[in-house]
């Protein structure tokens, strides 16, 4: 906590140099899975969304801090195919949903290069915090239905990981950004805890492309 305190100080107190903030909303599709070190995990990604508040602030001429607040959605999915007594598939698939849903806060820095459009590039650390784990199971036999498990209190409810951003924006009579970009994001951090079954070092990954905008505040 005192060294949290102590970089932040040290954030605010570095010059201004006439540039700009910029707060702003931002969403769009995500594709995410999990990998462990010490475990073959063969699951498909699960599509979902990430979407929230972003804010911009300029340092230097090419160089901003950006805070997001977001919420994402993590997860996979898992297929179990059935086959007959030759081995080949039957055509019969039942899914098993894994879905972990989080508030995020990534910081990242950001250098940007162009006029009015332009490019940037950046990269920075991200913080997440467990909302909702859900186990999504099918339902086996004729009239099956599926079965939703939470497991909210037992999946690791901190993630940490890095975060790294490529995009392009447009800018609008010096009030509005318009802009897209495409993120990579990998956890430090397992899920497991204590209480919960999955291989250990069992770690979140996956990609989103956000549309979004921004609006200038300040002078």
């Amino acid at each position: 906590m005192k060294n949290l305190i102590t970089i932040s100080i040290l954030l605010l107190s570095i010059p201004v140099f006439g540039q700009k903030s910029y707060i702003g909303i931002k969403a769009g599709p995500s594709l995410t899975n999990v990998f462990a070190d010490d475990y073959s995990v063969n699951n498909d990604p699960r599509i979902g969304y990430t979407g929230g508040l972003t804010y911009e602030h300029g340092f230097f001429e090419h160089f901003n801090l950006e805070l997001d607040l977001l919420y994402a959605q993590r997860g996979f999915k898992n297929d179990i195919i059935f086959t007959d007594q030759y081995g080949e598939p039957t055509g019969e698939v039942y899914t098993t949903h894994f879905d972990y849903d989080y508030l995020t806060l990534p910081i990242k820095g950001s250098f940007t290069f162009g006029g009015k459009l332009n490019g940037f590039v950046s990269a920075g650390i991200v913080s997440s915090f467990l909302t909702k784990a859900k186990i999504r199971t099918p339902g086996f036999g004729i009239g099956g239905f599926s079965e939703d498990s939470d497991d909210t209190d037992h999946v690791n409810r901190f993630d940490f990981g890095g975060i790294a951003e490529i995009g392009g924006s447009v800018l609008i009579k010096e009030q509005f950004k318009l802009f897209m970009l495409f993120a990579y994001q990998q956890s430090f951090t397992s899920i497991k805890s204590d209480t919960y079954y999955y291989p250990s070092g069992a770690r979140h990954f996956g990609m989103n492309i956000c549309l979004g905008f921004k609006y200038k505040i300040g002078r």
